[in-house]
């Protein structure tokens, strides 16, 4: 199956990919990676020619240059569908002049669901640091750095100078008509690494 879905917001993406995989009847898109090698990625320093070896060939590669530097946008995803459900994961890697400055992980499958509390959501607090984030929202799937390119985090930085996601997301059910919901959580950071602010997005996915 082609299908290009690289311009769109990572959240929105895994949406798209699981109703896209039921309604071709195909059982896969995109290719397995090594998603477990997620839990390593550290901004400033992965450099870009290690990705490949850490996740395998991606999914697509685009470079842009502007009076920040050098940016590398790179994409993976992975789509499934059985006889009752369909779901994906989503990675996406942004670098800067090689190094990495921002990425954002999305999965709905059992094994490395990502997720967030929405009752503990707001219980983050401005002025609250990074430490005291953690313990209440717990190991984010998502952070970037400003100036960032990645259409999740860019229009997020316009008080901080770094930002955590937290996603989840449910599987897309192949009968019936029950929405699949998809929430983004983002915690801005200023230069002290203090909770800036707090933003939340929601996605509805309609099974008709």
């Amino acid at each position: 199956m082609n299908t290009n879905l690289t311009a769109n917001k990572s959240a929105v993406l895994l949406l798209t990919l699981m109703a896209a995989c039921l309604s071709s009847g195909c059982a896969t898109v995109g290719k397995s990676f090594n998603h477990e090698n997620v839990q390593k990625l550290d901004l400033g320093q992965l450099k870009s020619a290690e990705y490949r070896s850490m996740f395998g060939e991606p999914r697509s590669v685009n470079k842009t240059s502007n009076t920040n530097g050098e940016y590398e946008a790179v994409r993976y995803i992975y789509a499934y569908a059985d006889l009752g459900t369909a779901t994906a994961r989503v990675l996406d890697l942004e670098f800067r002049n090689g190094l990495l400055n921002a990425y954002v992980y999305v999965s709905g499958f059992s094994e490395d669901k990502t997720t967030v509390d929405r009752a503990l959501v707001n219980e983050v607090k401005a002025g609250q640091a990074k430490e005291e984030v953690l313990r209440k929202l717990g190991k984010p799937s998502g952070k970037a750095l400003s100036p960032c390119l990645l259409v999740d985090y860019k229009d997020k930085f316009k008080t901080g100078s770094e930002i955590w996601s937290w996603q989840t997301v449910n599987k897309l059910a192949t009968l019936g008509s029950n929405p699949t919901e998809q929430t983004s959580v983002y915690v801005v950071f200023d230069a002290g690494g203090k909770v800036v602010e707090t933003l939340t997005e929601e996605n509805t996915t309609q099974r008709k």
